[in-house]
């Protein structure tokens, strides 16, 4: 049986049918706060897992064997192409991006970087947060400066 916490199709699916706060890693309730993280872990992983198997047995390859352009800074040059195909990706579904970037994140890893006016986002849409491979971050220009989101 799947644990309740995997059936979501997203992180902020289960935030909200499961009436999880935003700032649950600070909860006072530090069993309550222990289990959010768990299943909030747990939850990303299995997410991941199923976006992986929709990928071409190349790319699973390569996830599988570390060698896929999101697992290491070292890949930059690999990684850089898949901006475009994520720039086109949104427009397709409605997003218009300003700029996608690479984004060096910590652990090696590579993520791309979305910078949009938020007001160029349908209110119907949701923009994916995994995208061949890499975790996309979505940055609004009016918070450039800010942290990553």
């Amino acid at each position: 049986m799947t644990a309740r916490h995997l059936q979501y199709e997203s992180v902020d699916d289960w935030m909200a049918a499961e009436n999880v706060p935003p700032g649950f890693v600070s909860l006072d309730n530090a069993e309550l706060r222990d289990r959010y993280i768990t299943e909030y872990g747990e939850l990303r992983r299995h997410l991941f897992a199923k976006h992986a198997a929709t990928l071409s047995p190349d790319d699973q390859r390569k996830l599988n064997d570390g060698t896929h352009p999101s697992q290491s800074h070292s890949f930059s040059t690999d990684a850089e192409p898949y901006c475009q195909l994520l720039d086109s990706h949104l427009r397709s579904i409605g997003i218009v991006p300003d700029e996608i970037v690479l984004g060096w994140y910590h652990m090696d890893r590579i993520v791309l970087t979305v910078y949009l006016d938020d007001s160029r986002v349908p209110g119907d849409t949701k923009p994916p947060w995994l995208f061949q491979g890499f975790q996309v971050f979505y940055v609004p220009r009016s918070n450039e400066g800010t942290k990553e989101q």
